[in-house]
């Protein structure tokens, strides 16, 4: 047999296959080799029957003697081999040759094994695996997580982001995960040599563990429902916040202004809930949390309501009840506390109870009409019945109802004369003699005696004529005699009481007093009843602007810093049902009014102002009922350097109406539509008191309120914004036009209601059914219209219908609301031109959502001129403008980013504008214009009077040409001919400066004349020199100063 193989070798050597060479034995055994048997073991198993190249049986791997390499293949990548080799004859085999080698590595045979993954807390998962069973090398491995589980996920990891690990470890935690959240994973083994990804693993997922929520409930709303109830709804916090299954939220609230706080909680599936049991007219901060089970989360921002108005709980405590006359009283109560006030009180029922007569009348009696002194209200009742007696209970009453009675009061009125004539007057049966007849009567019904009846006047007449007046007591009848006969006699029977008339007890003195002092007046009376007291000015009853003291029977007249207007004649009128009886005058002169630098006293607008200084403010109390210091300036005039008065300012007069109002809005809600109701209510009441005469404060109130209502984040209706612009234009009326000039000076300028009109109305629901809703009014007309599909694309025009002021507005393009008054505040703000007035009506527009942005078409508005403008006009103009504030000027008209068209006329101004605000046309007077009318009367004439001149010179020359027969001659001719020409230039073309041809064609003409005139006489100065100097008179050299000149 042959001995053993040599130099046996391997190379390319790869995952699965590699080469072996050998070379033929040493000794072949005196016999050819007929083939080799080759024979690998691995690591894992014996007698591994490989295939090889060439091999010439199935079963094992055998080759011809020819050969002396092989390949085997099919080999498990990453293992150990040993490869045995022997050579045969055809005596028998060789000794065996080994050798060893490993196949390499290659990508991971199967997935990773027991793989899976557990929520660790609530923001962490850990994820574990087993290596692959068939790892081929060395294995590390790639994990993926993701939220959203999908099949596209799962077939391309490329979709997925980068592996959140990535390492040989087999056990990973994932941590800053979000709570109570799904989380998939798969993981990839891959080979570290090569990275050569193995298969990848079955997608698994994990849930965290649910946590507290990390943000609070949303879109909490909160409403009142009653007085002592308030609706909250909400919707739950963020998905990715929740952090788990919300199973409850948590609502507190407590008054505002209050430590003391209530929570309770309801199930999660809800988002709605009522707070009961609540404090009617109180406002109360609200907050909504969330809780999963692990805890709750955060609360909510507070937010704010006020439960609407109830009835008072406690009546007002009468604390004295007086007689003001016979039938009025005066009654003074204690006030409610505020926690049983439970709203604005609005006013009262004084509930009178006549014990004689068992009736009960029920008089109302608003607040305003009271007075509060010393933390006691002050009211009045009129028409109570004489002599009688009275119970009397006071009920106050809210916007939510009339509360409960106080204590009772007794009162008895005095006796007063009967309101009633005596019944039944009859006379008895014809009696004898002739001359006589007998009278009976009835008492006057018992509620019209008005006291006990102790006498009768009976008068008889004849005719008008009356023949006697007879007063008889304690009888019902009476004999009248000395009657004559067969004559007609007309017959009165009055009763009367125990009443006493009006009697004076003191009357006022005259005084002569310096002007500047203190003079107080005071008169007394007596009476029963007691009687009224009047004061009396110079026959007039006298102005409420003087301080008046009465105490029932004595009054006092009080002037501080007495002044001329002050002085005349004073007297008390006092009256009761019985008789009116006047007081002695008393004359009151004022001495050392000196009024060289100071506005003299005044009294207008019932308030009274002293003697004030030059450039000093003089103070005065508001007219009652209002409240507050009034206020006027002392100035000097321009023209005649005099001291004048300006406007009184009550900017800080307020009535009580107005007063109430101001401290609802203090504690109204803005995002509670009841309380937007509540205020129109009590705006519209205010208001409706004296719309024509408003203080300047009051309409600053009312502001306030437009400016409430404007801020606040509830819809609003049809109704209410009706409502509103039917205050605003009660607001807007001409009787308080002054009065807005305080307002504006007081917001520096500014006037916002349009601006706040368009803010509420872009709250309005409009209905499904409808496009627009117009509201009109005395003062402003408004539209609100919905822009939606084909409508939000095109032109809008205003007014769409005859139902909008025809007469006074041409159809505009607009966006959105459209508002117009008959009168504006102007600012001047211009320095070179006058402004006379607004020229049109007021237009604002707007659209919502707002933007900045300038619009890239603008707005077309045309307004009627109030004042038509002649053409011929050329220094009154009409100017678009819109009302803004400037930094230089401040608020006032401004027509920055407006034009007007060239399709105005006299009667109209079409105005063009790139945004939305309040637009108007203006009439403006040019100061310029009249300057330039100036300078054109100096030009025409100076050069008219020039060419004058110049005509009567070549007027000379020609006549006397044959004694001028020189070439100075024609020079001074040239120069009279092209100076007429450029003057007469001057005349004609100067001004017309509309075409730019024309002015350019007459600049240059009159340039050429002015310098030919110039050349014409260098000319001449040349010629002269020439003459004198060089006696030179040659021809051309006459015809080339010509020719040079021209």
């Amino acid at each position: 047999s042959p001995s053993s193989v040599t130099n046996v070798q391997t190379f390319h050597i790869t995952s699965n296959s590699f080469i072996i060479s050998w070379q033929t034995p040493n000794f072949i055994g005196y016999t050819p080799i007929t083939n080799y048997t080759l024979q690998i073991n691995n690591s894992l198993s014996s007698n591994i029957i490989s295939p090889c190249q060439s091999s010439l049986t199935n079963s094992g791997c055998i080759v011809n003697a020819t050969t002396t390499r092989t390949t085997f293949y099919d080999l498990i990548p990453d293992t150990n081999y040993s490869c045995t080799i022997w050579a045969a004859n055809i005596v028998g085999r060789s000794k065996a040759t080994t050798i060893n080698m490993r196949t390499d590595e290659a990508a991971p045979g199967n997935s990773a094994n027991n793989f899976y993954a557990l929520g660790y807390n609530a923001t962490t998962i850990q994820i574990q695996w087993d290596p692959p069973s068939l790892p081929y090398g060395n294995v590390a491995y790639k994990l993926y997580q993701w939220k959203l589980f999908n099949t596209s996920n799962s077939a391309n990891l490329s979709l997925v982001n980068a592996p959140i690990y990535d390492g040989k470890n087999t056990i990973y935690n994932s941590l800053g995960l979000e709570e109570n959240q799904i989380y998939y994973y798969q993981v990839i083994p891959y080979n570290i040599k090569y990275g050569l990804n193995g298969p990848k693993s079955s997608t698994i997922n994990a849930t965290t563990h649910e946590d507290v929520p990390a943000s609070s409930p949303t879109r909490i709303v909160a409403r009142a429902k009653s007085a002592t109830t308030i609706t909250v709804s909400w919707q739950p916090p963020k998905i990715q916040d929740r952090n788990g299954v919300i199973i409850s939220y948590a609502i507190s609230y407590l008054v505002i202004n209050a430590s003391s706080l209530v929570t309770f909680q309801i199930n999660g599936l809800t988002t709605m809930a009522n707070i009961s049991l609540l404090k009617p007219y109180t406002s109360y901060s609200i907050k909504i949390k969330a809780a999963t089970v692990i805890g709750f989360g955060p609360d909510s921002s507070p937010v704010t309501v006020t439960t609407d108005q109830a009835a008072p709980t406690l009546g007002p405590t009468i604390q004295a009840v007086s007689l003001i006359n016979g039938t009025s009283i005066r009654i003074i109560s204690g006030l409610i506390p505020v926690e049983h006030r439970n709203g604005i009180i609005q006013g009262f029922l004084v509930i009178l109870q006549n014990i004689k007569f068992s009736t009960i009348r029920n008089l109302t009696i608003s607040s305003s009409s009271t007075a509060i002194i010393n933390n006691t209200r002050i009211l009045e009742a009129y028409g109570l019945q004489s002599d009688s007696e009275y119970h009397i209970y006071l009920q106050a009453f809210t916007l939510g109802g009339v509360g409960p009675a106080g204590n009772k009061a007794s009162i008895r009125t005095p006796e007063s004369v009967p309101s009633g004539a005596p019944q039944n007057i009859r006379t008895l049966a014809l009696e004898l003699p002739a001359s006589s007849m007998t009278v009976v009567w009835e008492p006057p019904l018992l509620r019209k005696r008005n006291g006990i009846i102790t006498s009768y006047m009976i008068k008889y007449a004849i005719g008008d004529k009356l023949v006697q007046a007879i007063v008889v007591k304690d009888t019902r009848q009476i004999r009248l005699t000395n009657l004559e006969p067969s004559t007609n006699y007309s017959v009165e029977v009055a009763a009367a009481t125990r009443i006493a008339p009006a009697a004076i007890v003191n009357s006022p003195l005259g005084q002569s007093v310096t002007a500047g002092s203190n003079v107080t007046l005071q008169c007394r009376t007596k009476g029963d009843p007691i009687p009224q007291i009047q004061w009396i000015k110079n026959g007039s009853p006298i102005s409420s602007a003087y301080r008046i003291a009465t105490n029932f029977t004595e009054s006092k007249l009080i002037i501080t810093g007495i002044g001329q207007v002050d002085a005349g004649s004073y007297q008390c009128k006092f009256t009761n049902i019985n008789a009116s009886i006047f007081t002695r005058p008393a004359v009151v002169t004022v001495n050392g009014n000196n009024l060289n630098e100071y506005c003299p006293s005044d009294i207008s607008g019932d308030m009274r102002w002293q003697r004030t200084k030059i450039g000093q403010v003089a103070s005065a109390p508001c007219p009652k009922p209002a409240s507050g210091i009034a206020t006027k300036a002392c100035t000097q005039s321009v023209a005649t350097g005099s001291p004048i008065w300006a406007s009184v300012n009550t900017i800080r007069c307020i009535s009580p109406a107005f007063r109430d109002l101001s401290s609802m809005l203090n504690n109204s809600d803005l995002a509670n539509n009841t309380d937007a109701q509540t205020i129109v209510k009590s705006l519209q009441y205010a208001v409706d008191r004296n719309k024509q005469h408003l203080y300047a404060g009051e309409l600053a109130t009312a502001v306030s309120a437009l400016n409430k209502l404007s801020q606040t984040s509830a819809n609003i209706t049809s109704q209410i914004l009706t409502d509103i612009i039917d205050i605003t234009s009660s607001l807007l009326n001409s009787g308080n036009k002054k009065k807005w000039k305080d307002v504006i000076k007081n917001n520096d300028g500014e006037f916002p209601v349009m601006n706040m009109l368009e803010n509420i109305a872009s709250k309005l629901q409009i209905p499904s059914d409808k496009s627009n809703i117009f509201i009109s009014a005395a003062e402003i007309d408004l539209e609100v219209s919905r822009l939606t599909g084909a409508s939000a694309n095109s032109n809008y025009q205003y007014p769409q219908s005859d139902s909008a002021k025809q007469n006074n507005v041409l159809p505009i393009n607009v966006l959105r609301t459209e508002i117009f008054l008959d009168s504006s505040p102007v600012k001047q703000n211009s320095t070179s031109s006058k402004t006379i007035g607004i020229n049109s009506i007021v237009f604002s527009t707007s659209f919502y959502p707002k933007s900045s942005r300038d619009f890239l078409t603008p707005i077309q508005l045309v307004f009627v001129n109030n004042k038509q403008i002649s053409a011929q006009n050329s220094s009154l103009q009409s100017v678009c403008t819109y009302w803004g504030n400037s930094a230089s000027s401040g608020w006032g008209w401004s027509g920055s980013g407006c034009w007007k068209g060239s399709e105005s006329n006299s009667s109209f101004t079409v105005c063009y504008c790139n945004h939305t605000t309040t637009f108007t046309s203006i009439l403006r007077l040019d100061s310029s214009m009249a300057k330039k009318l100036k300078l054109e009367i100096i030009t025409y004439a100076g050069c008219g009077f020039t060419i004058l001149v110049l005509l009567l010179t070549i007027l000379l020359h020609f006549i006397y040409k044959k004694s001028l027969q020189s070439f100075f001659s024609i020079i001074n001719v040239n120069l009279a001919i092209f100076s007429i020409l450029a003057n007469s230039l001057v005349i004609a073309g100067l001004t017309q400066t509309q075409s730019k041809i024309a002015c350019a064609a007459t600049a240059g003409a009159l340039h050429f004349l002015v310098l030919t005139v110039f050349l014409l006489a260098l000319q001449q100065s040349v010629h002269t020199y020439r003459k004198v100097a060089k006696a030179s008179n040659s021809r051309k050299w006459k015809i080339f100063y010509l020719i040079i000149a021209f």
